[in-house]
């Protein structure tokens, strides 16, 4: 490739990223940014060599573009620019989630860079009105500052010989500067709120306010944002039916062009989310404006109060993002954004005001919400009868352990184990001593604890309740599922390669057969997911996954929609090469998108449907029924449903919809006959219709026969 210098050029110049160099496996994002893996085929000298210059002209190219970013920004309208971005981003919302992964971000890091310059320049700025071409420069700008980003931070890979969690670190790093998803919002309410509510009136008497109010403070100036936004969308389509069709404005670095109407009306919406919230929390809200003033205190990043340079720099205003003007105006431009935050804006909050005993009241909320939410989740899917939460067994005769949840099944048990801990800046920045304890305390520790659990149920060990100490009498397992849930995100832990790891008490090659996640993406999981024979088949598959490293898996979501569509499982692992399963939540996202919507305006969105597994509900009625009975064999029967193509059940459900209609050809009465016998779904199951539930062993597999009279059919 011909190389020009770094940077871009006065006619808008494009960057033009150098390719990977030997030894490096890139991984393509469809919106332009690039995630990169080192090739384990290749030595690590060889690799760090080959690297070197890739990396150093990335970054003169990323400081080059962060000082035209910081100039465009002084000599336009910051505040305006930075919020129509904003709009930006919400637009783009709607498309596929590789078209847009990573501008989250970039959005987070543009209004960093904001209030990192001189209030008086930005104070200037306000005067100015802003233009449809500055917004669209700027926000091709960022994007090429986020692909040269991607290729400087590959220097983490290489800048020491201490290779023990070197994936992971860098994985921290991509998941700085791309990755912002903490889960859905409907998770992440259940969640805040569950965390808030014990702390409201201890929170009220020593700051003025609680952190449910400000939950909902976010929300309602969110709704008045959308509102004066439909406002503003209006007036833009009346000036322009008056005018009529109007020529536009062309981005010379992409070629997008964006007519005259649709360039106000990004304009338009740009202004209406300046929207002042003390306007929000006094007048809508009815609060006193001493009260608007704390609240808004304990949200600000103030103009000049930072120092960000790259997307992995501290950005405070993530987490506290109200912006005070000079004018004594405040801008909130990503109300919508702050839930994903809350809980770490109010431990930050306590932090700086030096509350230790509110703060280790926090603290304990969040260990005793995920072990609460773990257990309803659960529970709402095999029924509270089999789920069992703080249950101990016998490890000596003096000596007992625990276990946060265990889930009885028919012929098996799952261990959960629940954890608290807190993911803080210093373990997410990659630091190499706070990687190797953190690695320690989410991933080793569970899954000894969890193979702990897994070693004495096997064996038949006492086990009773932890608060009656009661005997709990149960059947000795034929197997032990195993599933280990956090409370934050730490999928650059999870995702790594497999082979034992300093700290870890045991070889977590031998024993990470486990479902690991995040509390939010078990919500997400047993909300669309809801029965038992669905889950235990997801669960089992992704603990297949986590223990072969293959696919590597980046979010949950994905690895849901890839099951749901396909039944991706375990990948083979090739030497020399990375699997990343990725852009599969695309249904996912719509659907939670949608019913967030519904929730908010019922008389105008519709209730979307639930994603389907694709399993017939006959079938799963009768798994359920099954279960229901203690049936053997269920287990294996319902991983086997479970790893079943979703097409490839079409034949069968065509034999439910006929199974009570009489034959009148000779081609039905042989497909019932065919039905009755059994007919094959898979290389392992084979479903007959008859005259009861059961299942059956054979040399061919396993034959599951679903009871007729219990069979109804649902008008198409």
């Amino acid at each position: 490739m011909k190389r020009r210098s770094p940077g871009r050029s006065g006619d808008g110049e494009r960057y033009i990223a150098m390719p990977p160099p030997p030894g490096i496996l890139r991984v393509d994002g469809r919106d332009g940014t690039a995630s990169y893996a080192a090739d384990p085929s290749v030595p690590f000298e060889m690799r760090r060599k080959a690297a070197l210059e890739m990396v150093r002209w990335a970054e003169r190219a990323a400081a080059g573009m962060r000082a035209e970013l910081s100039d465009r920004l002084s000599s336009t309208n910051a505040v305006a620019v930075y919020c129509s971005i904003v709009v930006m981003e919400r637009e783009s919302r709607h498309l596929p989630v590789g078209d847009v992964y990573g501008y989250d971000a970039m959005v987070d890091y543009l209004g960093g860079v904001v209030t990192t310059l001189p209030a008086r320049v930005v104070e200037h700025g306000l005067k100015k009105a802003p233009t449809v071409q500055d917004v669209l420069d700027i926000d091709q700008l960022l994007r090429e500052l986020a692909v040269a980003e991607a290729q400087a931070s590959m220097a983490g890979l290489f800048e020491d010989d201490d290779r023990r969690h070197a994936d992971e670190r860098f994985l921290l790093v991509q998941e700085q500067q791309f990755d912002r998803m903490s889960g859905y919002n409907q998770h992440i309410r259940r969640i805040a709120h569950h965390i808030f509510e014990p702390l409201t009136r201890e929170s009220a008497q020593r700051l003025g306010t609680s952190p449910l109010a400000v939950l909902g403070i976010a929300e309602a100036h969110s709704r008045r944002q959308e509102r004066l936004v439909g406002e503003r969308l209006g007036a833009v389509a009346r000036d322009a039916a008056k005018s009529g069709y109007m020529s536009g404005v062309r981005n010379s670095s992409t070629g997008e062009e964006r007519s005259a109407v649709d360039g106000a009306a990004l304009l338009a919406m740009g202004d209406a989310i300046q929207c002042d919230p003390r306007s929000t929390i006094e007048g809508e809200l009815g609060l006193s404006s001493s009260e608007a003033g704390t609240i808004l205190e304990l949200l600000s990043t103030p103009l000049e109060s930072q120092n960000v340079v790259t997307l992995r720099s501290r950005n405070r205003l993530r987490r506290f993002p109200v912006i005070p003007l000079p004018s004594g105006a405040y801008v909130w431009a990503r109300p919508y954004e702050f839930l994903h935050e809350a809980i770490d804006w109010f431990d930050q909050v306590l932090l700086e005001r030096k509350d230790e005993r509110l703060r280790q009241r926090l603290s304990a909320e969040r260990v005793r919400t995920v072990e609460t939410l773990t257990t309803q989740a659960f529970a709402g899917v095999f029924g509270q009868e089999r789920v069992h939460p703080s249950i101990e067994y016998q490890l000596s005769s003096t000596d007992w352990a625990e276990a946060d949840t265990i889930i009885d099944l028919a012929n098996s048990q799952i261990v959960v184990e629940a954890k608290g801990y807190r993911l803080t800046d210093q373990g997410r920045s990659a630091d190499q001593a706070r990687v190797r304890t953190k690695f320690k305390e989410l991933v080793a520790e569970p899954l000894d604890q969890s193979d702990r659990a897994r070693t004495a149920l096997l064996s038949g060990a006492a086990r009773r309740d932890k608060r009656t100490q009661r005997t709990m009498p149960y059947r000795t397992p034929a197997s032990v599922a195993r599933c280990v849930v956090m409370l934050d995100r730490v999928d650059p832990f999870i995702t790594g390669p497999l082979g034992a790891h300093a700290g870890s008490s045991a070889d977590v090659r031998d024993q990470r057969d486990a479902w690991m996640v995040c509390l939010a993406d078990l919500l997400m999981v047993t909300t669309i997911l809801r029965t038992p024979a669905e889950v235990f088949a997801y669960l089992t598959t992704r603990a297949a996954q986590t223990a072969a490293g293959s696919p590597r898996i980046f979010m949950e979501s994905d690895a849901l929609g890839a099951w749901l569509k396909t039944r991706e499982g375990v990948w083979p692992a090739h030497e020399g090469a990375v699997s990343t399963l990725a852009y599969s939540s695309d249904a996912i996202n719509d659907y939670f998108t949608r019913d967030e919507l519904h929730a908010r305006y019922p008389e105008q969105i519709e209730q979307p449907p639930l994603p389907l597994s694709g399993v017939p509900d006959q079938i799963l009625d009768a798994l359920t029924r099954l279960l229901a009975c203690d049936t053997e064999l269920w287990e294996p029967l319902a991983a086997a449903a479970g790893q079943v193509e979703p097409r490839k059940w079409r034949p069968l459900v065509r034999d439910l919809q006929r199974a009570h209609t009489p034959p009148r050809t000779r081609h039905q009465r042989k497909t019932q006959t065919v039905a009755k016998r059994g007919r094959r779904i898979s290389e392992t199951l084979t479903v007959a219709l008859g005259q009861e539930d059961a299942i059956e062993q054979r040399s061919d597999g396993l034959l599951l026969t679903v009871d007729l009279s219990q069979v109804t059919v649902k008008p198409k």
